[in-house]
Parts: structure tokens; sequence; C-alpha cells
């Protein structure tokens, strides 16, 4: 009997506790901690933005603890492979041939693309296809370096780049062009006015965003979307759409047709 009580004893002690505590599960999340407004660090220090604050709230409303990690495109997806990330947000195209390895969420965000050039050569442009010879910068393996490369254009590779970083390389002219979201280039244009640059009127691609899982993660993936669902239901979504898009609620579907470049022959 003493044994016994003993043994019940140090089942239900403090420490027992503590160490299932300390076990509790925890979501690893890639950003990039570099892009204004979805991933950035605000004046104190803190990273919020868009895709950060949905995962904070995905996390809370699973109520489990959330880990960020900040890293590039290509490391988030070497690490999700590897099971150093649970999810994380890439850019990449959900194609047939990425849907091989990776998993994707609901779409929490639906957008198209533009471009943004120096402001002296801002009438060159007339249409997407004229990029055809410039130099364009961006992140590895994300569908908008591939665009620039099915058009002609000559991608110039930044590992998680911030945005003062490509704004500073087009005015110098180590690039020409910047092809990416057109909400993200909307603010960071205007969030950035010491750079002289802008943002054209040519759009294309439109596209929608989701995080990304290691395939076969099926039961993360559904808690996710469950997750997502209620937040798009609750107007949660639209809420931090608006706080950081200014105004604009980019996680309903589009309304307007826009054209399409075609990025199959691009490895």
């Amino acid at each position: 009997m003493l044994l016994m009580f003993l043994v019940l004893t140090a089942c239900t002690s403090p420490a027992t506790k503590e160490d299932d505590k300390e076990n509790a599960k925890t979501i690893t999340y890639g950003t990039s901690g570099t892009l204004y407004p979805t991933s950035f660090y605000n004046d104190d220090d803190e990273l919020t933005g868009y895709e950060v604050e949905i995962m904070k709230e995905v996390a809370k409303r699973l109520d489990v603890e959330i880990k960020f990690v900040e890293m590039g495109v290509d490391g988030m997806l070497t690490s999700l492979k590897s099971g150093q990330l649970d999810i994380a947000s890439t850019g990449i195209d959900q194609t047939e041939e990425a849907e091989k390895d990776f998993s994707f969420t609901e779409p929490y965000k639906y957008s198209f693309s533009s471009m943004v050039v120096r402001s002296e050569d801002a009438d060159n442009y007339h249409s997407v296809t004229d990029v055809k010879g410039k130099k364009a910068g961006g992140a590895a393996s994300t569908s908008y370096t591939k665009t620039a490369e099915a058009l002609g254009a000559e991608p110039v590779i930044y590992d998680n780049a911030s945005v003062e970083e490509y704004f500073s390389e087009l005015v110098n002219k180590n690039i020409d062009v910047i092809m990416n979201d057109y909400y993200i280039q909307r603010e960071v244009v205007g969030f950035y006015p010491q750079f002289d640059v802008k943002q054209l009127d040519i759009y294309y691609n439109p596209d929608q965003t989701s995080f990304v899982l290691d395939k076969g993660n099926s039961e993360l993936i559904d808690k996710v979307n469950q997750a997502l669902d209620k937040m798009r239901e609750d107007g949660t979504l639209t809420k931090l759409s608006e706080q950081f898009y200014d105004g604009s609620d980019v996680s309903q579907p589009l309304t307007e047709d826009y054209p399409t470049v075609d990025t199959s022959k691009v490895e």
C-alpha cells in the first residue's frame, strides 16, 4: 500500500505537470520578417504583419504555442521537408508540381501582380512583356521570379532581402524592375517615399495565397483550415486585412479578370 501511494503521488507531482507543460504542442512557422506589410518588425521591435497575425490567431484558436523562424523561401521549402518547420508562408504557386511535395491550406489572400520601376523609366513600360531584357529583382523559387524569367527578364536573386534593399538596388540601377504582389507594392511604395520609384498600372497573374506544409501533414492542415474558415466567417480575416492593407479586404476572391503569364516551361 505504501508503494502504491508513492507511485500515485509521483504521477501527480508538480514536476510532472511542469514536464507536460514543456511538452505542449508548438507550431513552428517560417516567415520572412522583412516584407512589409505581411511580415515585418514594427516600431516596438515586434514581429507583426498580415500573415504573422493570422498565424498568431490560428495558434490561439488551436490552443498551441507558435514559434517564428525567419528565413528565405528556399530555406523554408527545405525546412518543411526536413521537419524543421511545420508551416510557412512561401509565395510559391499551388501548381501540380508543387503539390507533389507540399500541401496547401485554404487561401487567406486573393490578389494579382504588378511592377515597380524607377520613376524616370515608367514611360518605357506599356505591358508586362516590356520586362524582356530587364533585370528583375526577386527571391528564388517564387512565382514572381518565374514570371520574370518566362517573360525574358534576367532574374537577380536576393535571399530574404528587405524592401529597403530592393528599392535601393532599383534606384542604384542594379536591377530594373521588381515584380510582386499588387497590394504589397502599393503599401511599400507609399511607406518608403524616400525612394524615387513608381508602381505601374500594369496588372497580371491573378492568384491566391495559402500557407504551405510538408506533404502528408493532414492532421495539422485540417485544423488550420478549420481555424481559417471560422476566421473568415466571423470577420477576423477581413479585419486584419483592412488593418494592414489600408482598408482593402484581400481575404475575398477577386471579381476582376487579369491576364496570366505562362510559367510552365520555367524550372
